[in-house]
């Protein structure tokens, strides 16, 4: 979970830095939206990370289940 949620966190980071710098260009093409409106990019910053939260937690969850003595005795 902590390498998944550190990549996650890290692409999400430089998704931000990106947009901060493509968002001024791209004024023009998208009517209604500001080339920094805090709400759009927080919410789908939020969205991003919910995602990857649960694509990296539902593989994770079963895994950690298990007892550590019958997995190392199954192998």
């Amino acid at each position: 979970m902590k390498d998944c949620l550190t990549l996650s966190t890290t692409g999400l980071g430089l998704g931000l830095i990106g947009a901060f710098f493509v968002g001024r260009p791209l004024t023009g093409l998208v009517y209604g939206v500001g080339s920094m409106d805090s709400v759009a990019l927080c919410a789908v910053a939020i969205t991003l990370f919910a995602a990857a939260f649960f694509a990296c937690y539902v593989p994770a969850r079963r895994p950690a289940k298990v007892d550590p003595i019958v997995a190392l005795r199954y192998e």
